[in-house]
């Protein structure tokens, strides 16, 4: 791993800066990976790390990405990954064929740090991939104490891009050219519902999802609310327009982190202990 300590600090929409440095980490099979850590507040639990995981096209430094970070550093040290093909990563993105792989090196990093208890944070495509890999050994990472799912697909296989009117309010400038590098024959196998990968998972879980999202529907939200596993709370937010996931920092950021703080607070905090 490669540290870089002297990024200049950063900023979102309303948020005071914090200090953000960049890490080089490496998947099992030798990919690299950027990611972002960012310096958690003064008076925040130093036992505590969460982790923020971007959707398709989204980035450690995208602006929603970044917002998320900013807001969650109140609970404890926050690092968020650029998964393979995306941003300062390597690779090729496989749409959630490979990826448990990056997030597995990111899980194993923050622990060899230190964190007794991890909190994620995943967005759209991101939410699939951390229940795949959560799915696939539930014991294996007993610091993880909870998962937020922000407009996370249930069936990733069916997931299509949108283009339109409502499209446009949510493309940054800066991930609109950064187009990701991708491994389209991997669209061909196909891979369980995120419903189907949450019922092996004892975890509690939150789901943020706009009623009116125009590229998941709200109907994956309540699919993956009424799966089986841990206890299962759905947050969903009905202000505004038609709001996909990272989206909801920018045009709802009070409610949304409003929930998303109370769902993680209680989960992360000292006393509480692992789910069997």
């Amino acid at each position: 791993m490669v540290s870089r300590p002297d990024l200049p600090l950063v900023t979102s929409r309303g948020v005071p800066r914090a200090p953000c440095e960049r890490l080089r980490l490496f998947a099992d099979d030798g990919v690299r990976l950027n990611a972002e850590r960012w310096t958690r507040a003064p008076d925040a639990d130093p036992a505590v790390a969460l982790l923020v995981l971007p959707g398709f096209w989204r980035r450690a430094a995208s602006s929603g990405t970044r917002g998320i970070c900013q807001r969650l550093v109140a609970l404890g040290e926050v690092t968020a990954l650029d998964f393979r093909g995306h941003g300062g990563s390597s690779g090729r993105y496989t749409f959630g064929r490979e990826e448990g792989r990056d997030l597995a090196a990111l899980l194993d990093h923050v622990r060899g740090r230190g964190a007794e208890r991890i909190g994620i944070v995943a967005l759209s495509m991101g939410g699939w991939i951390a229940a795949d890999l959560l799915a696939s050994g539930p014991q294996r990472y007993p610091e993880v104490r909870c998962v937020a799912f922000v407009g996370t697909p249930e069936d990733p296989n069916l997931v299509r891009a949108r283009w339109g009117i409502d499209l446009l309010p949510m493309i940054t400038f800066g991930d609109l050219w950064r187009v990701p590098r991708l491994r389209p024959r991997s669209l061909r196998d196909p891979r369980p519902r995120t419903s189907e990968n949450l019922a092996k998972i004892p975890l509690p879980a939150a789901f943020l999802h706009h009623r009116d999202d125009w590229l998941v529907g709200f109907r994956d939200a309540e699919a993956q609310a009424r799966s089986e596993g841990g206890p299962r709370t759905l947050l969903p937010f009905t202000e505004g327009g038609r709001y996909h996931a990272d989206s909801l920092v920018h045009f709802l950021p009070e409610p949304f982190f409003a929930a998303l703080l109370a769902f993680l607070g209680p989960h992360l905090a000292a006393g509480t202990g692992e789910v069997a």
